[in-house]
């Protein structure tokens, strides 16, 4: 694994090199396709993707809001440890293969993602290194909804191969509606994706619940602390005045 992890890096550090030497040179590199990727277009466009895209892994909506297509990527809906990732990566080219031609955008939702739903280095080190620099360039706006540690941890692995202008385009999003307020995305254009809702609502119950313990148990020297439900605050104050009663 490690000299699989080794090889993925040097391939991007050399593609990334490729890059800087085009751009010194005055040439257009976003326009240039090497053979592996025009090999893996032929292959996206001839191999049956049924099983790939019955995981509705992808979803490509024609307008954010703000006149940019955007990718919706659902993380948990793929089971990295059973599905071939290079047939992922096919799917992925014969959906964006034109779209990136234009600037674009792409939402990650990383909500309920496990072990199992994670790819490795590996995987985003090759990809990185066969892929255009059209993608990256076009690239409006990177979304990550609900991150977690795996995310954090896999860009600062992919920190060495990423420009500074890629880090003003990645976004992280704890909450849904960050997505609208900070301006990545129109409320109306897309409707989130039920893992994405029912996790959310899962967090705002837990923290509730928390809440709730830390409040009655007088943790925080007897304060309460900021509630998320108007109602579970009044049932908290309350049995806090009983308590107090002599």
């Amino acid at each position: 694994r490690a000299a699989g992890v080794n090889a993925a890096a040097a391939e991007a550090a050399n593609a990334m090199h490729a890059e800087s030497s085009d751009a010194v040179d005055g040439g257009d590199e976003s326009d240039k396709e090497s053979a592996a990727y025009e090999e893996l277009v032929q292959k996206a466009v001839e191999e049956p993707l049924e099983d790939i895209e019955a995981l509705r892994l992808f979803e490509l909506i024609e307008d954010d809001g703000f006149g940019r297509p955007v990718l919706l990527v659902m993380g948990c809906r793929v089971d990295t440890w059973v599905t071939a990732m290079d047939r992922v990566m096919l799917s992925f080219v014969r959906l964006m293969h034109d779209v990136s031609r234009e600037p674009f955008s792409v939402i990650y939702f990383n909500s309920n993602v496990g072990w199992r739903n994670q790819p490795g280095f590996t995987f985003f080190a090759s990809s990185y290194a066969v892929l255009p620099a059209r993608y990256r360039r076009n690239i409006a706006a990177l979304s990550i909804v609900h991150p977690g540690m795996w995310v954090r941890a896999m860009f600062l692995l992919l920190r060495p191969l990423l420009s500074a202008k890629f880090w003003r385009k990645l976004h992280y999003a704890d909450r849904l509606d960050e997505l609208w307020l900070d301006d990545v995305v129109q409320k109306h254009a897309f409707r989130p994706p039920p893992e994405a809702v029912l996790f959310e609502r899962s967090l705002r119950a837990d923290l509730d619940q928390r809440a709730d313990e830390l409040q009655i148990s007088g943790i925080l020297g007897g304060q309460p602390i900021a509630k998320f439900s108007s109602s579970s605050a009044s049932a908290s104050a309350a049995a806090a005045a009983a308590a107090a009663e002599p």
